[in-house]
């Protein structure tokens, strides 16, 4: 069969049903853009999850870097002013 239009679809779809009743799956050209819309969307999502993770990750490590550094720096201070030297 073959439809005229696109509205046709889901007659031609239901009579085949109806026809040839569980022993065929009639899949319609929307029904798998559907399907196919679903899995770029999960892994769309995905991919924007491992992202946001590893953009946390390195935000923590370049943070913990930065207070080491002003730790360190602050104790280097103060140890030279206790000796009163100058700046």
């Amino acid at each position: 069969m073959q439809a005229g239009s696109i509205s046709e679809i889901n007659t031609i779809t239901t009579l085949l049903s109806y026809i040839y009743g569980n022993s065929l799956t009639v899949t319609t050209i929307q029904q798998a853009v559907s399907s196919v819309q679903v899995i770029i969307t999960s892994f769309s999502f995905l991919v924007i999850l491992i992202g946001s993770i590893s953009l946390f990750v390195g935000a923590v490590g370049i943070m913990g870097i930065t207070l080491a550094r002003v730790y360190q720096r602050t104790r280097e201070i103060g140890i030279m002013k206790t000796l009163r030297a100058n700046n």
